[in-house]
């Protein structure tokens, strides 16, 4: 055990335990001036960590950690350094202490009081499990640093499937949700920033996180084991700002530009991949983040790519790992410009007239779609002439994976209401007749006639005002829509320099107002604005009409403008196509459409168009 040393506490109890042996004096327990023998090991020169203890709980059932011994800072405990003392009832962690290690406290069935004077900022996985603070605690998120901006969630004992944690939440503690089986989708809140090792291993039916903030640090396997994890709809796993895993089978990969971080271990395990292309928004790069595999003779590690001056260039120098300086995208001859010589070189790789090496081809792609083709070379002489205005910088940040369109496309959103952007909506609805069958329209004539009800004015072309901050509010956050649901998503670079982000939406069924990831996508689709608008169109006010609805999205879009140079989102406007299928009860009578008894079917249409944008 490197630089260990036990202390042993009071001097006087070992003349009185050497006494007693030698003079074979029997020495009652109450008699002896308790006090409990640790364990140490070094951190540096001046810091120590807890690594065992020695304890009577018989004697004493609180414990005092000291926050010193032998004049060294106890800043750590170590892993089940306090592990299984059934008798322990009361602990209290001296500000000092900075780390608690993995399963310090586990099995420490009675200790029901746990005082901490200091923040902690790591605490390992299952600390406190099996004791009856944990048990006990007032709420299923159990919590620590509680009135800290360094809350940290710990543990879940929860069995709810759409989980939301709480907003003061800055990290999700290793292990925090490991292994529930109920959760299907959480909510992380602004102020969470990192999510621990292993924090969601195996919930296995989780399909859907949502990150409102910054994602900037994601632990080892914390979402191994999850549906979300093991069918994410995209080679490239990552959540916020924060590549987790490449699962392609390339041999270069491309990583997309909108994340910041790459984990730690990001391309273990991928044998055929022998390069990686790391983009210039990379700041942060885990641990062995390129390492693939080992074989009998060698560690084999994938080339990185990338451009001169950036992180991933000085990454690969510190740590010894092949690299490859890129030019700026265009520049495929390497003369410091993007002209029409490059276009011609770039017209010569797609006829296969000239050979194509990965660095070339990688300067090539233009358009960013991770292939050499002539949309490339066509792109790029509308630069060269000026009929576009961006320059091949402006092309190093633009999107072009699903993931990175609709990272990018929120962020557009977020940007524009964090700078207090202005605007406004024009709102179209519009609700086709549901044809009833004979008894139900008879049925309705009379009641018409026998009972007072009423009937909006003009119900069949009425404009409803969906509260356009309420809207905006639900589109905005980042990395909350699954791409499962997305048919199609491109970003596209128009005559004004402006991006251009159009998202197609698939087929999704929801089912009684419950809120998808179209619905979020796309706003206003809230039970409320169904049964205001069904009510208004096509039934009557009374306590007797049921109904339930099933809805389907098919070919909503979004195009989103959103200027290069300075981020700022120029317009919005989507078009919702709703396809009902509706059952219910008018005064007792079902709803048909009139051929066969058949469920009676609507269609709606939105369009919400955000303009106007003012930013201050």
């Amino acid at each position: 055990m490197k630089n260990s040393k036990r202390t042993f506490g009071l001097k006087a109890l070992s003349f009185i335990l050497v006494a007693a042996l030698f003079l074979s004096i029997s020495v009652p327990a109450f008699a002896v001036d308790y006090e409990p023998f640790f364990l140490y090991e070094f951190i540096d020169g001046e810091s120590i960590s807890i690594i065992e203890a020695d304890l009577d709980t018989s004697i004493d059932k609180t414990l005092v950690i000291p926050s010193e011994i032998d004049g060294y800072t106890v800043v750590a405990i170590g892993s089940r350094t306090f592990a299984d003392y059934k008798d322990l009832e009361a602990v209290e962690i001296p500000a000092t202490v900075k780390k608690i290690g993995a399963e310090a406290f586990a099995g420490c069935t009675n200790l029901n009081t746990v005082s901490i004077r200091g923040i902690i900022e790591e605490c390992g996985m299952g600390a406190f499990n099996d004791t009856a603070w944990y048990k006990n605690f007032d709420i299923d998120f159990v919590i620590i640093n509680v009135n800290s901006p360094q809350a940290m969630l710990i543990g879940y004992k929860g069995n709810d499937k759409d989980v939301k944690v709480p907003i003061t939440i800055a990290k999700i503690g290793d292990g925090a949700f490991k292994g529930n089986k109920t959760v299907e989708t959480v909510i992380l809140p602004e102020r969470t920033t990192v999510i621990g090792a292993s924090a969601f291993e195996n919930c296995s039916a989780l399909t859907e996180v949502t990150a409102l903030g910054d994602i900037t640090v994601v632990g080892e396997n914390a979402f191994k084991g999850t549906k979300w994890f093991e069918e994410y709809p995209g080679d490239y796993i990552g959540i916020g700002k924060v590549f987790i895993k490449y699962i392609g089978n390339e041999e270069v990969a491309v990583i997309p530009n909108t994340y910041t971080v790459v984990s730690a271990g990001a391309f273990y395990g991928c044998k055929n991949t022998f390069a990686v292309k790391v983009p210039a928004s990379v700041t942060s790069i885990g641990d062995s983040a390129f390492f693939t595999f080992s074989d009998s003779m060698n560690n084999h590690y994938a080339e990185i790519f990338a451009y001169a001056g950036t992180y991933a260039i000085d990454y690969a120098k510190a740590n010894g790992i092949n690299h490859t300086v890129l030019n700026r995208p265009g520049d495929v001859n390497g003369d410091g410009n993007a002209t029409a010589a490059d276009a011609r070189l770039i017209l010569r790789m797609v006829a296969k007239l000239d050979k194509v090496t990965t660095d070339k081809a990688l300067v090539a792609d233009v358009t960013g779609d991770n292939a050499v083709k002539a949309d490339d070379a066509r792109m790029l002489l509308r630069m060269v002439a000026k009929l576009d205005k961006v320059t091949p910088e402006d092309l190093l940040s633009k999107p072009s994976s699903k993931v990175e369109i609709l990272n990018a496309y929120s962020e557009a959103v977020k940007f524009a209401l964090n700078s207090g952007a202005g605007y406004t909506k024009k709102t179209y609805q519009e609700l086709k007749n549901i044809k009833l069958n004979f008894f139900t329209e008879l049925n309705l004539m009379f009641l018409q006639n026998k009972i007072v009800t009423t009937k909006p004015k003009n119900a069949k072309n009425q404009v409803y005002d969906v509260d356009s901050v309420s809207a905006l509010t639900n589109l905005h956050l980042p990395t909350l829509i699954s791409t499962k649901n997305i048919k199609s998503a491109t970003c596209t670079i128009d005559g004004k320099g402006k991006y251009v982000i159009t998202i197609v939406m698939g087929k999704e069924t929801a089912r009684d107002g419950f809120v998808t990831d179209t619905q979020k996508l796309l706003p206003a689709a809230s039970r409320k604005n169904f049964d205001d608008l069904l009510k208004d169109q096509l039934w009557y006010k009374s306590s007797l009409t049921k109904f339930n609805y099933t809805l389907n999205y098919n070919d909503s879009k979004v195009v989103a403008v959103v200027d290069i140079k300075t981020g700022f989102l120029e317009s919005i406007t989507m078009t919702i196509n709703h396809d009902f299928e509706i059952t219910g009860q008018i005064y007792l009578t079902k709803i048909t459409d009139g051929s066969g008894g058949n469920v009676g079917k609507a269609t709606r249409v939105d369009t919400y168009e955000f303009t106007e944008f003012k930013y201050s």
